[in-house]
């Protein structure tokens, strides 16, 4: 989470050596937006990207940092994520940073993100970059937004869910909405396609899919606890998820129906 605080960073008169003393007024006050730091830490049952399972269906823990560059609208940011792919591959590292400025009624937002495997197991590589666009607005019943995402190229690693072929591109759109009940209850739901270029074997189908997700996010202050459901429209074969637990012990890469419970911590 994001937000604005201002600083107070000078006063202005006419002569030099009024600035020194106490007298200045009120009045001559300006204030600039100061860059700020948050971070966030979070516990979650499942960690579950894109309508996979990226924890073997087991809980994961997870923390960032966020950084907003004053009223720029500049902000970048980092997180950080156990993982379990079943092949020792200990964690995921995000590294990001967008632009953000208003686009007539609209919030809009381009960017980048890279998804960071750094010691990866037997079945990596898997670190990709994605560039992508963002708009959203808030209609006060209710706040949109929109999302895409394009990987010009991806890893040896980056299979597919359901025939396990690597493409030689990929691409996601997604689009949510939620609606606050009471101050510290919102619920919301997200609609996203996971779409695939290239690199298809000749003879088998199209993996792209699509995937949903709805929940209840209740917020305290700098707390707050999200409960989620998650389905994609193509599962990963039984034969291969069987095959996979034989191997390595967990339901590596599993697809829905999935839930989550997320307990997160801000600060400040």
């Amino acid at each position: 989470m994001k937000k604005t605080s201002q600083i107070l960073i000078g006063t202005l008169g006419l002569a030099c050596a009024s600035a020194w003393t106490a007298t200045a007024n009120a009045q001559d006050a300006v204030t600039a937006p100061l860059s700020v730091l948050t971070a966030n830490a979070s516990f979650t049952t499942n960690y579950v990207f894109r309508g996979i399972t990226q924890s073997a269906n087991r809980p994961a823990v997870q923390g960032g940092l966020d950084y907003t560059i004053g009223d720029s609208g500049f902000e970048a940011g980092t997180w950080v994520s156990s993982i379990d792919f079943g092949d020792h591959t200990p964690f995921e590292w995000d590294l990001y940073a967008d632009y953000n400025f208003g686009l007539g009624p609209m919030n809009a937002s381009v960017g980048v993100i890279g998804y960071v495997y750094v010691w990866y197991g037997n079945f990596g590589p898997y670190t990709r970059v994605e560039p992508y666009i963002g708009l959203s607005h808030d209609f006060g019943i209710a706040a949109w937004s929109a999302k895409a995402f394009w990987a010009p190229s991806v890893p040896n690693g980056y299979l597919t869910i359901r025939n396990q072929y690597n493409p030689d591109s990929s691409f996601y759109l997604t689009t949510g909405v939620s609606v606050p009940v009471v101050p510290w209850l919102a619920v919301s739901g997200n609609l996203g396609y996971q779409g695939y270029s290239g690199g298809k074997p000749a003879g088998i189908s199209d993996d792209s899919y699509t995937e949903w997700d709805i929940g209840a996010t209740f917020a305290i202050d700098h707390y707050s606890l999200d409960l989620r459901y998650i389905d994609t429209s193509k599962h990963i074969l039984p034969a291969i998820r069987s095959a996979t637990i034989a191997r390595v012990g967990a339901p590596a890469f599993d697809t829905g129906p999935l839930y989550s419970a997320t307990f997160k911590f801000t600060f400040p």
